[in-house]
């Protein structure tokens, strides 16, 4: 979940839609594009007819993770990277804002779908958020990534741009520390039973389907958060620990040579994935993978990321 789509979904009436919101209803506006099918086993061509049994091979992978239930417990090498880096982030110090801002610079990617075309959107992105909500939100985007040519043929004919956010946010506006239908990051407690059924309840209500992966989803979003306690971080870390199939990927670096302890959660058709330093717990970076093929592209596909590059505490906003 992009913190943005969080933010929105959070707090819908307070603001006009971004640049990217009214995007997506233009796209949506413009129709759904015709496509050609053909039915019937004999027609496959000799690479469709591959993509066919991958996707068949997929499915049954698929139902073993999702709400079959068919996994086994976490990864014993999981469990014990999640309880390593709950016992890091219980010792380190609680973020003092004041009347300040959290400063945090990422870069990313992120898929936009609409009805005609996918494109992976890389960006830059700097945000300030003080403990009201209020701050700034900039982005510098770069070229989309089209998986399909016919789809960038789509995309250019029509004029469609890649827009970038740019806002300024009042007072309530941002609420970056809440999760919808849930809870604010101040009010969690620290008992890991209590968090566990907290988490599981909104990943229910958001993905029945995939409870087990969605929970990790909700526990990355938290983890994500500059304004999460470290006692809250250490408790969520624990509940990571407990969910069933995680899996331990070992010493990795991120996109930037940062050395990182990187963990996974498959289920249904894709793979979400996240780094942390081992010593201060602090997200480094997290990725979604496509498991399944998609236009000109083979699995796995790089869906999304966002690199952490860095989080201060500022006195106030920049000049512009």
């Amino acid at each position: 979940m992009d913190d943005l789509d969080l933010l929105r979904l959070l707090r819908p009436q307070t603001s006009a839609p971004s640049g990217e919101q009214k995007h997506r209803a233009r796209v949506s506006l413009a129709g759904v594009a015709t496509s050609r099918r053909r039915t019937g086993w004999t027609l496959l061509r000799p690479r469709r007819a591959v993509l066919v049994a991958l996707a068949v091979a997929i499915l049954v992978v698929g139902l073993a993770r999702g709400p079959l239930g068919l996994l086994s417990p976490a990864d014993p090498a999981a469990a014990a990277a999640f309880q390593q880096a709950a016992r890091a982030a219980a010792q380190a110090e609680p973020l003092d804002v004041g009347d300040g801002y959290v400063y945090q610079k990422i870069d990313a990617m992120w898929a936009f779908s609409s009805a005609k075309f996918t494109y992976l959107r890389p960006l830059a992105r700097e945000f300030w958020l003080a403990a009201d909500g209020s701050g700034r939100i900039r982005e510098t985007s770069g070229e989309p990534i089209f998986l399909s040519e016919a789809e960038r043929e789509v995309f250019v004919a029509g004029g469609y741009e890649v827009l970038s956010v740019n806002e300024d946010l009042g007072p309530g506006d941002g609420l970056p520390h809440l999760i919808p239908g849930l809870f604010g990051v101040e009010s969690l407690p620290n008992d890991v039973d209590a968090v566990r059924d907290m988490v599981r309840s909104v990943a229910e209500d958001t993905h029945p389907w995939g409870v087990d992966t969605q929970m990790f989803v909700v526990i990355r979003d938290l983890l994500r958060d500059p304004f999460t306690p470290p006692d809250t971080r250490a408790v969520l870390f624990e509940v990571a620990a407990d969910l069933p199939g995680m899996e331990f990927r070992g010493e990795v670096t991120d996109r930037v040579g940062r050395r990182g302890i990187e963990v996974a959660m498959t289920s249904w058709f894709q793979r979400e994935i996240v780094v942390f330093d081992p010593v201060t717990s602090a997200l480094l970076e997290e990725r979604t993978e496509r498991l399944l093929p998609y236009g000109d592209e083979w699995p796995p596909i790089t869906w999304g990321y966002a690199t952490y590059l860095e989080t201060a505490v500022v006195p106030s906003l920049p000049a512009e």
